[in-house]
């Protein structure tokens, strides 16, 4: 447990920061996959991160969230909305 990547923006001009994906101990048997952005946005970036980018991301991080519980053998269940 306790393992992280990080990945740091690179484009597209005017978003700024990194994602990070956190794997960590949440009890006997269990864990929990940790996704955090941080980022800050200029520019363009300001607007197209809530109306393009966003929702596009979202859906992404849930088909990620289903490959990693596909990928350790879990039933899926109802997950916690990203915030």
């Amino acid at each position: 447990m306790g393992r992280r990547m990080v990945f740091r923006f690179t484009g597209p001009r005017g978003f700024m920061g990194h994602h990070r994906l956190e794997v960590l101990a949440a009890g006997e048997d269990r864990i929990l996959l940790r996704h955090t952005i941080d980022m800050k946005t200029e520019g363009q970036a300001q607007l197209s991160w809530p109306l393009i980018s966003r929702p596009l991301h979202h859906g992404l991080l849930e088909d990620a969230r289903a490959r990693a519980r596909a990928t350790c053998g879990l039933v899926p269940r109802q997950s916690v909305p990203a915030s």
